[in-house]
Protein backbone atom coordinates (compact mmCIF):
# COMPACT_ATOMS: atom_id res chain seq x y z
CA UNK A 1 0.00 0.00 0.00
CA UNK A 2 2.83 2.39 0.83
CA UNK A 3 4.36 1.73 -2.60
CA UNK A 4 1.10 2.55 -4.37
CA UNK A 5 0.75 5.70 -2.27
CA UNK A 6 4.27 6.74 -3.26
CA UNK A 7 3.49 6.12 -6.95
CA UNK A 8 0.33 8.21 -6.70
CA UNK A 9 2.27 10.99 -4.99
CA UNK A 10 4.92 10.92 -7.72
CA UNK A 11 2.24 11.10 -10.42
CA UNK A 12 0.59 14.02 -8.66
CA UNK A 13 3.92 15.78 -8.23
CA UNK A 14 4.82 15.26 -11.89
CA UNK A 15 1.45 16.64 -12.99
CA UNK A 16 1.80 19.68 -10.73
CA UNK A 17 5.36 20.32 -11.93
CA UNK A 18 4.15 20.32 -15.53
CA UNK A 19 1.03 22.40 -14.89
CA UNK A 20 0.88 25.28 -17.34
CA UNK A 21 -1.05 26.75 -20.25
CA UNK A 22 0.54 26.29 -23.67
CA UNK A 23 -0.21 28.67 -26.54
CA UNK A 24 -0.03 27.64 -30.19
CA UNK A 25 -0.19 29.92 -33.26
CA UNK A 26 -2.38 28.00 -35.72
CA UNK A 27 -1.93 30.21 -38.77
CA UNK A 28 -4.56 30.46 -41.49
CA UNK A 29 -4.22 27.09 -43.21
CA UNK A 30 -6.58 24.13 -43.45
CA UNK A 31 -8.03 22.66 -40.25
CA UNK A 32 -10.22 19.76 -39.27
CA UNK A 33 -13.10 19.06 -36.91
CA UNK A 34 -12.05 17.67 -34.51
CA UNK A 35 -8.86 19.72 -34.30
CA UNK A 36 -5.75 18.19 -32.68
CA UNK A 37 -4.05 20.54 -30.21
CA UNK A 38 -1.33 19.13 -27.97
CA UNK A 39 -2.81 16.00 -26.36
CA UNK A 40 -6.39 17.22 -26.91
CA UNK A 41 -8.95 16.75 -29.65
CA UNK A 42 -11.02 19.94 -29.92
CA UNK A 43 -14.53 20.04 -31.36
CA UNK A 44 -16.26 22.97 -33.04
CA UNK A 45 -18.73 24.72 -30.79
CA UNK A 46 -22.40 24.37 -31.81
CA UNK A 47 -24.03 26.61 -34.40
CA UNK A 48 -25.27 30.01 -33.24
CA UNK A 49 -28.98 30.40 -33.99
CA UNK A 50 -29.25 34.07 -32.99
CA UNK A 51 -30.16 36.53 -35.74
CA UNK A 52 -27.40 37.96 -37.90
CA UNK A 53 -26.58 41.57 -36.90
CA UNK A 54 -27.92 41.00 -33.37
CA UNK A 55 -25.72 41.91 -30.39
CA UNK A 56 -24.64 38.91 -28.31
CA UNK A 57 -22.78 38.63 -25.03
CA UNK A 58 -22.17 34.87 -25.27
CA UNK A 59 -22.23 31.97 -27.71
CA UNK A 60 -23.31 28.35 -27.21
CA UNK A 61 -20.63 26.03 -25.89
CA UNK A 62 -22.43 22.83 -24.86
CA UNK A 63 -21.26 20.45 -26.21
CA UNK A 64 -18.23 20.23 -26.23
CA UNK A 65 -17.84 22.63 -23.27
CA UNK A 66 -19.85 22.77 -20.03
CA UNK A 67 -21.58 26.06 -20.85
CA UNK A 68 -21.52 29.17 -23.04
CA UNK A 69 -18.48 31.27 -23.91
CA UNK A 70 -19.07 34.80 -22.62
CA UNK A 71 -17.80 38.08 -24.05
CA UNK A 72 -16.63 41.07 -22.01
CA UNK A 73 -19.07 43.27 -23.95
CA UNK A 74 -21.72 42.80 -26.62
CA UNK A 75 -20.41 41.77 -30.05
CA UNK A 76 -22.25 41.95 -33.36
CA UNK A 77 -23.12 38.52 -34.76
CA UNK A 78 -22.19 38.38 -38.45
CA UNK A 79 -21.75 35.58 -40.96
CA UNK A 80 -19.28 35.25 -43.80
CA UNK A 81 -21.10 36.77 -46.75
CA UNK A 82 -23.61 38.51 -44.50
CA UNK A 83 -22.01 41.40 -42.67
CA UNK A 84 -18.43 40.08 -42.89
CA UNK A 85 -16.66 39.70 -46.21
CA UNK A 86 -13.92 37.07 -45.86
CA UNK A 87 -12.29 34.60 -43.51
CA UNK A 88 -9.47 32.17 -44.34
CA UNK A 89 -9.32 29.08 -46.54
CA UNK A 90 -9.55 25.66 -45.00
CA UNK A 91 -12.38 26.11 -42.48
CA UNK A 92 -14.24 22.82 -41.95
CA UNK A 93 -17.58 22.41 -43.70
CA UNK A 94 -19.23 21.87 -40.30
CA UNK A 95 -18.59 25.49 -39.26
CA UNK A 96 -21.73 27.66 -39.54
CA UNK A 97 -19.69 30.75 -40.67
CA UNK A 98 -20.61 32.83 -37.60
CA UNK A 99 -18.19 35.57 -36.56
CA UNK A 100 -18.44 38.22 -33.86
CA UNK A 101 -17.45 41.79 -34.67
CA UNK A 102 -15.95 44.02 -31.96
CA UNK A 103 -17.45 47.15 -33.57
CA UNK A 104 -14.74 49.82 -33.05
CA UNK A 105 -13.18 48.09 -30.02
CA UNK A 106 -9.54 46.96 -30.19
CA UNK A 107 -9.75 44.11 -27.67
CA UNK A 108 -12.21 41.62 -26.20
CA UNK A 109 -12.06 38.99 -23.46
CA UNK A 110 -13.66 35.58 -23.81
CA UNK A 111 -14.73 34.07 -20.48
CA UNK A 112 -14.70 30.29 -20.71
CA UNK A 113 -17.00 27.87 -18.87
CA UNK A 114 -15.81 25.78 -15.94
CA UNK A 115 -13.60 22.84 -16.82
CA UNK A 116 -12.27 24.16 -20.13
CA UNK A 117 -9.01 22.32 -20.77
CA UNK A 118 -8.35 23.54 -24.32
CA UNK A 119 -9.75 26.27 -26.55
CA UNK A 120 -9.02 27.67 -30.01
CA UNK A 121 -10.49 30.43 -32.17
CA UNK A 122 -9.74 32.47 -35.29
CA UNK A 123 -9.55 36.25 -35.70
CA UNK A 124 -9.49 38.60 -38.70
CA UNK A 125 -8.93 42.39 -38.85
CA UNK A 126 -11.70 44.60 -40.19
CA UNK A 127 -9.47 46.55 -42.66
CA UNK A 128 -8.08 44.69 -45.68
CA UNK A 129 -4.51 44.81 -44.43
CA UNK A 130 -2.09 42.93 -42.18
CA UNK A 131 -2.35 43.50 -38.44
CA UNK A 132 -0.80 41.95 -35.36
CA UNK A 133 -2.85 40.20 -32.69
CA UNK A 134 -1.67 39.64 -29.13
CA UNK A 135 -3.78 36.97 -27.46
CA UNK A 136 -3.33 36.30 -23.74
CA UNK A 137 -4.64 33.48 -21.54
CA UNK A 138 -5.60 34.01 -17.91
CA UNK A 139 -2.13 32.97 -16.64
CA UNK A 140 -0.33 35.45 -18.91
CA UNK A 141 0.62 32.99 -21.68
CA UNK A 142 0.74 34.99 -24.94
CA UNK A 143 0.50 34.28 -28.65
CA UNK A 144 1.58 37.08 -31.01
CA UNK A 145 0.63 36.47 -34.63
CA UNK A 146 -0.22 38.44 -37.77
CA UNK A 147 -3.52 38.11 -39.63
CA UNK A 148 -4.68 39.70 -42.86
CA UNK A 149 -8.08 41.33 -43.33
CA UNK A 150 -8.58 39.76 -46.76
CA UNK A 151 -9.06 35.99 -46.38
CA UNK A 152 -6.36 35.85 -43.72
CA UNK A 153 -8.06 34.95 -40.43
CA UNK A 154 -5.46 33.35 -38.14
CA UNK A 155 -5.97 30.79 -35.39
CA UNK A 156 -4.93 30.90 -31.74
CA UNK A 157 -5.00 27.80 -29.55
CA UNK A 158 -4.40 27.21 -25.84
CA UNK A 159 -4.35 24.01 -23.83
CA UNK A 160 -3.58 23.17 -20.22
CA UNK A 161 -1.02 20.65 -18.98
CA UNK A 162 -0.96 18.91 -15.61
CA UNK A 163 -4.68 19.46 -15.17
CA UNK A 164 -4.49 23.25 -15.69
CA UNK A 165 -7.76 24.79 -16.88
CA UNK A 166 -8.29 27.91 -18.98
CA UNK A 167 -10.72 30.49 -17.60
CA UNK A 168 -10.33 33.44 -19.98
CA UNK A 169 -8.59 34.58 -23.16
CA UNK A 170 -8.12 38.21 -24.26
CA UNK A 171 -7.56 39.13 -27.91
CA UNK A 172 -6.13 42.55 -28.80
CA UNK A 173 -5.13 44.00 -32.18
CA UNK A 174 -2.29 46.41 -32.93
CA UNK A 175 -0.45 47.92 -35.91
CA UNK A 176 -0.26 49.58 -38.26
CA UNK A 177 -2.88 51.27 -36.06
CA UNK A 178 -5.35 50.00 -33.52
CA UNK A 179 -8.57 48.97 -35.21
CA UNK A 180 -11.43 46.50 -34.75
CA UNK A 181 -11.81 42.88 -35.80
CA UNK A 182 -13.94 39.75 -35.70
CA UNK A 183 -13.46 36.48 -33.85
CA UNK A 184 -15.12 33.18 -34.64
CA UNK A 185 -14.75 29.50 -35.50
CA UNK A 186 -14.44 28.40 -31.86
CA UNK A 187 -13.17 24.97 -30.78
CA UNK A 188 -13.08 23.54 -27.27
CA UNK A 189 -12.36 20.50 -25.12
CA UNK A 190 -13.08 19.59 -21.50
CA UNK A 191 -11.82 16.05 -20.75
CA UNK A 192 -8.32 15.28 -19.66
CA UNK A 193 -5.99 13.75 -22.29
CA UNK A 194 -6.10 9.97 -22.64
CA UNK A 195 -2.54 9.70 -21.34
CA UNK A 196 -3.50 11.13 -17.95
CA UNK A 197 -6.47 8.80 -17.78
CA UNK A 198 -4.21 5.83 -18.43
CA UNK A 199 -1.93 6.89 -15.59
CA UNK A 200 -4.89 6.97 -13.24
CA UNK A 201 -6.04 3.53 -14.42
CA UNK A 202 -2.56 2.16 -13.84
CA UNK A 203 -2.43 3.53 -10.32
CA UNK A 204 -5.84 2.00 -9.54
CA UNK A 205 -4.69 -1.35 -10.93
CA UNK A 206 -1.68 -1.31 -8.63
CA UNK A 207 -3.88 -0.44 -5.68
CA UNK A 208 -6.22 -3.36 -6.37
CA UNK A 209 -3.32 -5.80 -6.45
CA UNK A 210 -2.12 -4.83 -2.96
Amino acid sequence: MRRVFAICCLLAFAAAANAAIVGVALGSGARTDPMPLGPFSLKLLPADTTAVFSTVTSVPGTPPLTGPVGFSFGLSHRKIGSGWATWSPGSPATWDKSVYYTNLQGSVTMNLPAGTAAFAFYAEPNPFGQYTFTVTANDGTKIVQDAHGSSGAAGFGFYGTGGTLITSITAAITGPSVTDFAIGEFYGAVPEPTSLGLLAVGALALLRRR
